[in-house]
Formats: C-alpha cells, sequence, structure tokens
C-alpha cells in the first residue's frame, strides 16, 4: 500500500491524467494535530481543557 503526502494527494486528486491513482491517500489532518500538540503551547493547554471538559461532560451524562 502507498501513503502519499498531502501534497502528492492532492496533486493526483488534480490530476485528470489517471495513469497512476493512489492506492491510500491521507489528509494530514492527524498529522497538523501532533505538529501543533509539539509545537504550540496554547494549542496543547485548549486541547487540554477541551479534553477535561469532555471527561466532565460524559462523567455527568452517567450520573
Amino acid at each position: 500500500m502507498t501513503n502519499f503526502t498531502h501534497e502528492e494527494s492532492f496533486h493526483n486528486s488534480t490530476d485528470n491524467s489517471k495513469e497512476n491513482p493512489p492506492t491510500r491517500r491521507n489528509c494530514g489532518t492527524m498529522s497538523m494535530h501532533e505538529k501543533l500538540l509539539k509545537e504550540s503551547e496554547e494549542f496543547r493547554k485548549e486541547q487540554e481543557k477541551i479534553e477535561k471538559m469532555t471527561e466532565e461532560f460524559i462523567k455527568n451524562k452517567k450520573q
């Protein structure tokens, strides 16, 4: 199975030749998410807040 980068996937999706269509495409969402977690303290803190709010919501729904 071939993995393509976001740029390769975009190029392949806009290329009308269809000679070598990709077997799998990746949108890049998770790699960008991971990059932001590593590089941005603000992003990381906001994600932690979201996780805590989600946990509280789930906990309260079960009661």
